[in-house]
Formats: C-alpha cells, sequence, structure tokens
C-alpha cells in the first residue's frame, strides 16, 4: 500500500462513517460485543494487523495524485463532522465493529488514522511517548 492508497482507504472509511457507501459487517452479532471493546480501550491498532476485508493486493487509484486523494480526504472528515451535528442519531455499519453511533465511529476513526500515520512514519514511535509529534507532509 503506498501513501496514497492508504488515503484513499481512509476516505473509504469516512465514507461508510456517513452511509455515502454501505458495507456488510462480517463480524457474527454474537461477537460484536467482545470486538467493540477495542473502540473503547487505549490500545493500538497491531503493527502488522491485516484487515481480512481488504485482500493482499491495494485496489486502483482513484484519485490523480496524493494531493488530490489528501483534500478529498478533508473534505470527507468535514462531511462526517456536519452529518453528526445534523444527524446526532444516526447509525452506520462498519465491516468489522458492525452498527457504530457518533462517538463510536470518532474512536473508529482515530485509531484507524493514527494506526496509518505510524506505518507511514508521519509520527514516529518516541515522538507519540512524548506527545510532541513533529507532523511531516507528505505531497
Amino acid at each position: 500500500m503506498t501513501a496514497q492508497h492508504m488515503i484513499e482507504h481512509l476516505i473509504s472509511t469516512f465514507e461508510l462513517s456517513i452511509g455515502k457507501i454501505e458495507a456488510a459487517c462480517s463480524t457474527s452479532e454474537k461477537l460484536l460485543p467482545r470486538v467493540k471493546t477495542f473502540l473503547h480501550n487505549n490500545k493500538e491498532t497491531p503493527h502488522n494487523f491485516k484487515n481480512p476485508l481488504l485482500g493482499e493486493n491495494p485496489s486502483a487509484l482513484q484519485y490523480t495524485n496524493f494531493a488530490e486523494a489528501k483534500t478529498v480526504l478533508l473534505e470527507e472528515l468535514d462531511r462526517f463532522l456536519e452529518h453528526f451535528q445534523s444527524h446526532l442519531e444516526a447509525v452506520h455499519i462498519h465491516p468489522l465493529f458492525g452498527p457504530l453511533g457518533k462517538d463510536e465511529w470518532q474512536g473508529a476513526h482515530f485509531k484507524h488514522c493514527y494506526h496509518h500515520v505510524l506505518q507511514f512514519n508521519i509520527i514516529k514511535e518516541a515522538e507519540k511517548e512524548t506527545n510532541q509529534p513533529k507532523v511531516k507532509h507528505q505531497e
């Protein structure tokens, strides 16, 4: 996965969180309460976590370049914030965690984005411990 693939992957997740696109949940209903505990703790996504829904090869890029994809990601973030301002009780399906409302989607997005900024060294492990991130911009 390239940095642009990662950004486009995050775009899709934000689209899921507002119902712009839909996906079925692959987790059995019986396991959902246990799986959702991850959203409510401070544990990070494991570094080598492989999402079984994504497959081995990244999908084809949808945007012309990284800068365009980054712009779209920021637009989707704004849509997410606006969506839950006017739809306070909205619930949308996450492919692994099932039905999520605003607070759980916020937690999922934080953990997901944090996982990928570490993965691509946008912030480094030592910086996260000091809470003094030095953001490296990629264009």
